[in-house]
């Protein structure tokens, strides 16, 4: 009599965008056979083989990885709100367990692998619109034992990849920057920036600023977190411009109540790079893609956290 398969605690959870804010998401619990959840574990597990056979190499900003290399950070640690969720598992109460519906839109799948000794391991696939069958858009039909049968219901695909790990020991790893900081906030792992690189946003023609302003800034500028903004910033715009226009960033500005001086009309518009410390940190959180609008509560919120904006 052949042994039993040891059941794997493995749990698949897909991220919603909210209706009213794509960027906003609520975690929801995709119920899965036991069958399977060990088939998607292991295969998640052999990219993170793979990926654990690869040069690790430290990340910088206007490096791009090989195929036979991959970013790793030691220590970055766990979200809290995927720690909390680890924890809670098998039997919490911080997700949903409904099924998923037509409408919703996913932004990324969440498996994590609780073992019985040792810490979760979190695997992050980002989703595109390949990895979902709409009974709306597409007639897909698949071969079961001996037929294609039709799909009934609506369906989704696991891609053949991930987009970031965090194992055991909290290590992080991934391949692009691009695609990980849609899951996780990643300026912990940036360097400060140099004074040239500060210098390099501040002259953006998008900014209003003396030559003068921009000195006496870059003198007073102690602040590591600040710097890490500026270095996001600066990654961002040169490897892929300036993401809105000058009226798109102050229109976003007003949503989220941040109070942003303008001076110009129309193609010529620029932004007065403010003095006040706060208004500068809204600013560069703003730049960096850090706000969010509550669900349910309709707040302005800082991403990664639930602290309302001052």
């Amino acid at each position: 009599m052949s042994k039993q398969k040891p059941a794997i605690r493995f749990y698949l959870f897909a991220a919603i965008r909210s209706k009213n804010d794509p960027e906003a998401t609520s975690l929801r619990r995709v119920d899965l056979d036991q069958a399977t959840a060990n088939q998607i574990h292991e295969h998640f597990a052999a990219i993170h083989e793979e990926w654990n056979g690869r040069s690790k190499i430290e990340f910088t900003p206007t490096y791009s990885p090989s195929d036979s290399e991959i970013f790793e950070r030691d220590d970055f640690g766990v979200p809290e709100v995927y720690q909390n969720l680890a924890n809670s598992l098998p039997n919490g109460m911080l997700f949903d367990y409904s099924a998923l519906e037509k409408d919703q839109k996913i932004k990324f799948f969440l498996g994590i692998h609780k073992p019985k000794k040792g810490g979760p391991t979190f695997y992050f696939q980002l989703v595109t619109t390949k990895n979902i069958l709409d009974r709306t858009k597409l007639f897909g039909i698949v071969y079961l034992g001996d037929a294609y049968h039709v799909i009934e219901n609506h369906a989704f695909a696991i891609g053949n990849d991930l987009t970031a790990i965090i194992d055991t020991e909290e290590t992080l790893l991934f391949h692009s920057f691009h695609n990980a900081r849609q899951i996780l906030d990643l300026s912990v792992i940036f360097n400060d920036a140099t004074d040239d690189q500060v210098i390099t946003i501040l002259s953006n023609p998008c900014f209003s600023m003396t030559n003068e302003a921009r000195n006496e800034f870059l003198t007073n500028l102690q602040s590591s977190s600040l710097r890490k903004k500026f270095s996001i910033i600066h990654h961002e715009w040169t490897t892929a411009g300036l993401p809105a226009t000058v009226p798109e960033i102050l229109a976003a500005a007003a949503s989220f109540d941040i109070q942003l001086e303008s001076v110009g009309t129309d193609d010529q518009k620029q932004i007065v790079f403010p003095e006040e410390p706060q208004s500068i940190r809204k600013l560069l959180r703003l730049l960096t893609e850090d706000y969010y609008r509550s669900v349910f509560t309709n707040k302005n919120c800082v991403s990664n956290s639930h602290r309302p904006l001052d």
